[in-house]
């Protein structure tokens, strides 16, 4: 941190100014770089096994759907006893 202060006096008062800055010290960004870069890896490692869930199940499904409706063709077919 750097800090630079002036103080000014007058006769009937007394001023003061501070100003202060912050700066990262050797490394410290690159390392907060490399964590927030595995954050972002982490998040979409599970955005891809969401959206594969969600693949498998759609399809699922949709092979649901085709398997009923042959199902329903075929009995359809057959002749009533």
């Amino acid at each position: 941190m750097f800090m630079y202060s002036q103080f000014l006096q007058s006769d009937q008062k007394r001023f003061g100014l501070s100003l202060e800055q912050k700066f990262p010290w050797f490394g410290t960004l690159r390392t907060r770089g490399d964590k927030a870069m595995a954050e972002a890896d982490a998040a979409l490692s599970r955005f891809y096994a969401v959206r594969n869930q969600v693949v498998a199940e759609v399809k699922r499904a949709y092979f649901e759907y085709g398997l009923l409706g042959e199902t329903m063709k075929s009995s359809s077919r057959r002749p009533m006893s």
